[in-house]
């Protein structure tokens, strides 16, 4: 099955009891492709980008407002126009999958596809009692390992005591003023 922003329409597939086993995603693709580097990947600048061809995407926006209203003819031809140039679009993408050697990459993102749709569609249970005490025993074990590397700091003088910092508002002292979170 091939779709772009594959993980909406999954989202409505589970919704009709419908698991598609393989998907393809050429929105996916073509981030991949593009090495997450793109000013917009919609199907609109894909189709012109890849194919040339300029997409009416106005109706689209109709879909919105329709409520419980039955879809009219432009509506039925828009879906259908939607999805004509999907496996051309496909097509030329698998051959940049296959020169950049990107196939892996993008199987792994179609495969995940599946699973990040499933989670926003069935919701995940979090445990948030025991994520908190996660959270704080090793909050207390960072503040174990920054200790013992200011000693270890100290003790084999890489740094000296002029470095040593007092907090005038806390009790709470930090031998040293070096910050280990900092990437340089």
């Amino acid at each position: 099955l091939i779709l772009h922003n594959a993980k909406f329409d999954y989202k409505h597939l589970i919704h009709a009891g419908i698991y598609p086993e393989k998907i393809i995603d050429t929105m996916l693709t073509e981030i991949v492709i593009k090495n997450g580097y793109y000013e917009s990947v919609s199907l609109k600048n894909v189709v012109l980008e890849r194919l040339g061809v300029i997409m009416d995407k106005e109706v689209r926006a109709e879909f919105h407002t329709l409520g419980s209203k039955p879809l009219e003819d432009k509506h039925i031809q828009y879906a259908a126009i939607d999805v004509e140039y999907l496996e051309e679009i496909h097509t030329i993408q698998t051959q940049d999958l296959i020169k950049y050697q990107l196939q892996d990459a993008a199987s792994i993102e179609w495969e995940a596809l599946k699973v990040f749709a499933a989670i926003e569609y069935n919701g995940m249970y979090l445990d948030r009692d025991e994520w908190t005490a996660i959270a704080n025993r090793n909050e207390r074990k960072l503040l174990s390992i920054q200790e013992k590397m200011d000693t270890w700091l100290l003790d084999n003088q890489i740094i000296t005591q002029a470095q040593i910092q007092a907090d005038l508002f806390t009790t709470d002292y930090r031998k040293v003023t070096e910050n280990y979170n900092s990437p340089d």
